[in-house]
């Protein structure tokens, strides 16, 4: 036969439990809910300020909204039909149409002998001499300046140059148009 269990008499800590919970007032439990309101909106305040004087003391913060961000935005609704390459561009300028011309004109393996820095400068290309952006149009393509033809070991691998005006032309026996002063042509072989 089963045994007949005894119910145990409540112990302290539960009778106190259930006199608060019983007595608990509900003005309390509203001073919290207030309090937690109050602590969120200084906080929410305090942030408001710490941007607004940020963002006047900070030039930078202007610029990205007054101009790039707004600039940016118009663009874009005058231009909705626009695919990257035309935004790239309109943004970046004659730059881009090299770079554009390197990604168009070479296959995917090419390396390309880019023309001297200060030959870059000279034609106010100033964004093409830095390998990184440079690179990141043209990937998969391997660039390599003509200033590093020492160090560079992809120099002697290249398969491709960019020629400005008559600078290069000579590595080349492709025929080409002369009025195009920018030519990526295949080297002598």
């Amino acid at each position: 036969m089963a045994k007949k269990l005894k119910p145990t008499p409540p112990s302290k800590n539960t009778e106190k439990s259930v006199e608060k919970s019983v007595h608990a007032s509900p003005v309390k439990k509203d001073n919290k809910i207030l309090k937690l309101v109050a602590y969120n909106a200084l906080g929410g305040i305090l942030m408001v300020f710490f941007i607004y004087t940020i963002f006047h003391q900070v030039p930078g913060y202007k610029w990205i909204y007054f101009d790039m961000l707004k600039n940016n935005m118009s663009a874009i609704a005058k231009n909705p039909d626009m695919t990257l390459e035309q935004k790239h561009m309109q943004k970046l300028g004659g730059e881009m149409e090299l770079l554009d011309k390197i990604k168009n004109e070479t296959p995917k393996d090419a390396i390309i002998i880019m023309p001297p820095t200060q030959m870059l400068t000279d034609i106010k290309a100033t964004r093409i001499q830095n390998f990184s952006f440079s690179y990141y149009f043209t990937f998969p393509r391997m660039l390599v300046y003509d200033d590093n033809k020492e160090k560079d070991s992809l120099y002697k691998k290249a398969t491709h140059i960019l020629t400005i005006g008559q600078w290069g032309i000579d590595r080349t026996d492709a025929t080409f148009d002369s009025k195009n002063p920018f030519r990526v042509l295949a080297l002598k072989k």
